[in-house]
């Protein structure tokens, strides 16, 4: 009786081992299920998209809008237009070289601008620029992107550089 009452209790202390095995596998498994990597972006950055989005809709209705009401008004208020008489020219003087005047430059609209944080924990800002995400050194048209910071964007074209404020901030993840 004493020897059965051993065997019993190895027994049993099998079956515990057994399904204490079994029972981390199936803890692993499921672990693995529920840990699958991202595809795509994070849900974080996928509501910053969202929010840049109905930022950049609202930017947009807000700025017709407004553009719609100044041509209404300035045609209101918009100068008679005289009819000027043509000057003979003076055939006496010599011809001034005129000097070209400078091309416009049409710049873009900064809607945005956005921290992208890596891995590694180093950040990189990214602007968002006529509907268009940019990074230092991108080119919009035939101007070059050379800074983005916080307080805004630092565009170049030959010699001459631009910089466009950072619009105010309607929608953000943080309070960086």
């Amino acid at each position: 009786m004493y020897r059965s009452g051993k065997r019993m209790r190895a027994l049993i202390g099998l079956w515990i081992l057994a399904g204490l095995v079994v029972a981390g596998v199936n803890a692993t498994l499921l672990l693995q299920l529920l840990d699958e990597p991202l595809a795509g972006y994070s849900a974080v950055v996928r509501n910053a998209s969202r929010g840049f989005g109905q930022y950049r809709m609202l930017l947009t209705a807000e700025a017709q809008k407004i553009t719609s009401g100044m041509d209404l008004l300035a045609s209101r208020f918009a100068p008679p237009v005289v009819e000027k008489k043509p000057v003979a020219p003076n055939v006496s003087a010599r011809p001034v070289a005129q000097k070209a005047p400078p091309v416009p430059v049409s710049l873009p609209t900064l809607t945005g601008i956005m921290t992208r944080r890596s891995t590694d924990g180093s950040a990189k800002r990214l602007a968002v620029m006529d509907g268009r995400i940019c990074n230092e050194g991108d080119r919009l048209g035939d101007l070059t992107v050379t800074g983005i910071s916080r307080k805004g964007v630092r565009l170049a074209r030959g010699d001459r550089t631009w910089f466009l404020k950072a619009p105010e901030v309607a929608y953000s993840l943080t309070t960086q």
